[in-house]
């Protein structure tokens, strides 16, 4: 038993090792060669009904005016921004500055300068909208501040460090969900030094996962019940953060437009302790509205 144990073990790091080769030598790779790809995909996947059944089901329910070919479409469009997403962020890793600068253009960040005169810390809600990875670049754009966001914690291997190793490039701090407050206390504790050498931090967060919670926090999204975490309000709230949204626009393929908006309850935060997740998740519906076909979680069982 022990012996198939560590077989399996080493199995496993052998396929993660190859894994990780695999993503290295793509980063080489054009995106416009991996554009091509992504389309000869889809051209494939798109013909079996049971990988887009979900995405469709999902789509006629929250947009039940639309014609079924405008559906498809959308449908179609969602599958190549998926796999487009892939190639975006295997390709991140050889991105420079003045590339990301060019690919992710940050709309009203006045609000964010604005707001750390009054806060040490905001919390900047989104979706998983595509392609939100590159989101991690906003520390280029703020100089003497920074930024950092939450991950999925949980065991780590040569695939999740590379993974990791990307999205601090630009310099933001990753934070697993597994244990925020300790990173958040830590960076609090900075601030307070007489001479920081960072005045205040963004925290980002994507708050449209599922939740595993006995009792979840349940919004409405597209007139669908939409169990939503509530995690991200709870910290807001106990360390006294500027609650905003980074709504996200795919204006080209391979270019993306963040505009930061602050999130203004339309019921009072002091009666209602889920006021600022009910918003973002109104919020997000008007993002997903603009651009159905980039919001990531589609394909999976919500509605």
């Amino acid at each position: 038993m022990k012996r198939n144990n560590l077989f399996l073990q080493i199995l496993e790091k052998i396929i993660l090792y190859l894994g990780l080769g695999l993503v290295k030598v793509l980063s080489f790779v054009p995106l416009s060669v991996g554009y091509l790809i992504s389309d000869c995909l889809v051209s494939i996947f798109k013909r079996y009904d049971r990988l887009t059944e979900t995405a469709k089901r999902n789509l006629r329910r929250s947009f039940p005016d639309l014609a079924s070919g405008i559906i498809d479409r959308i449908c179609t469009e969602h599958m190549r921004c998926c796999i487009d997403y892939l190639f975006e962020f295997i390709r991140y890793d050889r991105l420079s500055e003045t590339e990301i600068r060019q690919r992710c253009v940050f709309h009203n960040i006045e609000l964010l300068l604005k707001s750390f005169k009054d806060y040490d810390f905001i919390i900047c809600y989104s979706g998983h909208l595509i392609n939100f990875e590159l989101t991690t670049s906003l520390p280029l754009h703020l100089d003497g501040y920074g930024m950092c966001h939450l991950y999925l914690g949980g065991e780590h291997n040569v695939i999740q460090d590379w993974i990791l190793s990307v999205r601090n490039k630009f310099g933001a701090i990753n934070i697993p969900t597994t244990n925020p407050l300790r990173t958040i206390i830590k960076l609090n504790q900075s601030l307070k030094q007489s001479n920081p050498f960072t005045k205040g931090y963004v925290f980002g967060t994507l708050a449209d996962m599922d939740t595993k919670e006995d009792n979840p926090h349940v919004a409405s999204f597209f007139k669908h019940d939409f169990e939503v975490l509530t995690g991200s309000e709870r910290i807001g709230r106990k360390y006294g953060m500027k609650f905003v949204f980074a709504e996200i626009i795919r204006p080209h393929r391979g270019y993306y437009e963040v505009t930061f908006k602050e999130i203004i309850p339309k019921v009072s935060p002091n009666e209602v302790p889920t006021a600022y997740t009910d918003e973002f998740v109104r919020m997000l519906e008007d993002n997903v509205r603009k651009q159905p076909e980039i919001w990531m979680l589609w394909s999976t069982p919500r509605f």
